[in-house]
């Protein structure tokens, strides 16, 4: 262990010692290093023969090489890992061993633990031996039972500097997972890197981020994770400002469940800011891929999102604004009937936006991504569901979708009480829909609305228009769309009132120029 964290710290050294030779004008920029001295001063000779010597780098203190003074292994605090002795005793007596923080080192092999380890002091880096390490969490909490004195590793309020990586976590309290318990619980907490960890089967989330922290958690990566078949969520987002959610597993949390199983879960009183959801392979699970009910400045990026049930990608609610998203691939949602856990909403590929005027300005960009195999016998289905407060920009540009039964491909929904101000732009999109039930896309409330370049082709609708522009929109310009109906029965774009100025130009449709 010591050697890994001095050969990183030398790495870095370099790294930035060459970064300075080439970047400050105190340096010649274009040397060689002649000789390399054992302070760590390197001797540099430029093109002309001039000799300077550079000083060593002196690194910032980080997780990596401050207060890692310690590496404290479990079995030296008596340990067994052989998966029947109760470690629970001995990796707490371990951890308080880190009394100035340091490395808890965890061997291979399977350890039992009976209560949670407590986590009351920071600057500490928690390092399994990858999937040889397993942690049996087999505490069976009552169902009141808060999560912080339920959980396998719980930290406290106030800590900070924490890096766990290359362990498994398991939970094995009997089928019914009664309680809160989950794989590692954050109070309000900084610095936070979790890596390489594999954490399944609790009784509530793999990871989850206390929502009721009066201060934000900061600076939070959750990177190359497996977070699987946990009752409730694969990661539960709470009053967190700045998280990154990169490279990681979340499948089939909920399995066999009509009520729960998130892959990302954000809650409505969690309000949490600057949520990045990007490069991970999200499927099977049992309500949604990603469910995020309340936040601004959250990015939802280049996702890979499968076989989730009820939503592929959900980011809407009151207390929502500034989402993105973009360059993910939702595909293979198919059911009978929508899953009843959400009243008066649909089965959706990607839903989003504000659901009351509480925002006062909104900003949702759905963009790039690709919505395949999508279907529903029974119920209420849309590719794309797009909520607005009344005062909302909608970016909706360059997607894919393809559907086979629903109601509708996109539907705009307005929540204003009063004249609705919403700018929508859709453009660039290509949709082939099977059978629309009823209007193809419906925008409501658009008070200006560009639709452009889109090539929408419908084999079957049974609706008024391909189009529909539910609003008295003051602005509405068409151009270069190319838009086919199988069945020649319904218009390309109708209107519930006229709109103050329409602009057309260069539209198909059903291969005839509309003027």
């Amino acid at each position: 262990m010591n050697k890994k964290i001095s050969l990183t710290s030398l790495f870095l050294t370099i790294l930035l010692i060459a970064f300075s030779i080439t970047s400050c004008s105190s340096v010649p920029s274009a040397g060689t290093i002649t000789a390399i001295n054992e302070d760590g001063s390197m001797i540099i000779t430029d093109n002309e023969g001039n000799t300077y010597t550079v000083p060593p780098y002196v690194a910032e203190e980080t997780v990596e090489t401050v207060k890692t003074t310690g590496i404290v292994n479990v079995y030296d605090h008596g340990a067994k890992g052989n998966g029947t002795d109760d470690d629970t005793s001995s990796i707490q007596e371990a951890v308080n061993a880190l009394s100035t923080g340091g490395v808890l080192y965890i061997p291979s092999g399977t350890y039992k633990i009976t209560a949670p380890i407590s986590f009351e002091k920071g600057d500490i880096i928690i390092e399994g031996n990858g999937a040889s390490t397993i942690l049996v969490h087999s505490f069976a909490p009552s169902d009141s039972e808060s999560a912080d004195k339920a959980s396998l590793f719980s930290f406290a309020d106030g800590i900070s500097n924490v890096q766990i990586r290359d362990l498994s976590m398991t939970y094995a309290a009997g089928s019914e997972k009664k309680g809160s318990t989950n794989g590692i619980y954050f109070g309000k907490c900084e610095n936070v890197f979790v890596e390489d960890v594999d954490i399944r089967q609790f009784s509530n989330s793999g990871i989850l981020f206390s929502e009721t922290a009066k201060d934000f958690s900061t600076h939070i990566s959750v990177k190359n994770c497996i977070l699987s078949d946990n009752y409730a969520a694969g990661i539960n987002i709470g009053h967190v400002d700045g998280i990154a959610v990169t490279g990681c597993d979340l499948y089939k949390n909920g399995t066999g469940k009509d009520t729960v199983g998130y892959g990302v879960y954000v809650s409505e009183n969690a309000s949490p800011k600057n949520i990045r959801v990007f490069g991970n392979r999200i499927y099977e699970n049992s309500a949604a891929g990603i469910y995020i009910t309340s936040g601004e400045d959250i990015d939802i990026l280049n996702n890979n999102v499968v076989l989730n049930k009820q939503y592929g990608i959900y980011a809407s609610g009151e207390k929502i604004n500034f989402v993105v998203i973009s360059n993910n691939f939702v595909t293979d949602m198919i059911a009978s009937a929508a899953n009843n856990i959400f009243k008066d909403k649909y089965f959706c590929a990607i839903y989003t936006g504000a659901t009351s005027e509480s925002t006062d300005i909104g900003s949702f960009t759905v963009m790039n991504n690709t919505v395949k195999n999508f279907n529903l016998t029974t119920g209420s289905a849309y590719g794309f569901v797009v909520e607005t407060c009344g005062n909302t920009f909608i970016n909706f540009t360059d997607n894919i979708f393809e559907g086979n039964t629903v109601e509708g491909a996109v539907l705009v929904k307005d929540n204003s009480k009063d004249s609705p101000k919403n700018d929508i732009v859709f453009t660039n999109n290509m949709f082939r829909i099977r059978n629309s039930a009823k209007n193809g896309i419906v925008f409501n409330g658009a008070q200006k609305l560009n639709i452009s370049q889109n090539r929408l082709q419908f084999d079957k609708i049974s609706g008024e228009a391909c189009i529909y522009v539910n609003s008295n929109a003051a602005q509405v310009i068409t151009s270069y769309n190319i838009i086919h109906d199988a069945t020649s029965k319904a218009k390309d774009i109708a209107f519930s009132k006229d709109p103050s100025v329409l602009l057309r130009d260069g539209d198909l449709f059903n291969g005839k120029d509309i003027a």
